[in-house]
């Protein structure tokens, strides 16, 4: 049976400061930068240029593993998301979602999921709701209460799933 490195969720520390350096094995250097409103820009060689936002509503841990590993499923199942689509996968009261803002957009790979939720733990905290938005695929990856709104910014979505 696969299990996505999702599972593996660690909890990550984040002090104070304005500027923090991120380094671990088989993974790019990450730069995370505060701009505005809870909002911070990193840079890594994944995505030239990212946005993280928090939300701040805490998700239970292993109820977003699951809703990732939904995601995941869905997304191999279905290929490419459709231009201008949202999706969210639902677990107890956590959801991860991606919404897409440009053309047909993959969503299967295991280490963009885990990529996302490495940087939103990085800067909300372990067990808060965030995103992290990346321009230059335009597409978001989210994690979130159930109850909360998402994708609010995709204008004139021409698609919308739940799985």
């Amino acid at each position: 049976m696969f299990v996505p490195k999702v599972l593996l969720v660690l909890a990550a520390a984040v002090s104070s400061t304005t500027a923090v350096a991120v380094s671990s094995h088989n993974k790019p250097n990450i730069a995370v930068n505060d701009v505005v409103n809870s909002t911070t820009a990193i840079e890594s060689t994944t995505a030239k240029q990212a946005e993280i936002g928090c939300t701040y509503h805490a998700i239970d841990p292993n109820d977003l593993a699951m809703a990732i590993f939904r995601a995941l499923d869905f997304c191999r199942t279905n290929g490419p998301l459709s231009n201008h689509t949202k999706y969210r996968f639902v677990e107890g009261q956590t959801m991860a979602y991606v919404c897409n803002y440009g053309g047909q957009n993959p969503c299967q790979d295991p280490q963009e999921w885990q990529d996302a939720l490495d940087h939103t733990e990085l800067f909300c905290g372990f067990g808060q709701s965030g995103y992290v938005y990346e321009g230059d695929w335009k597409k978001t990856y989210g994690f979130d209460d159930a109850a909360a709104g998402y994708c609010d910014n995709l204008k004139y979505p021409r698609g919308e799933a739940e799985a």
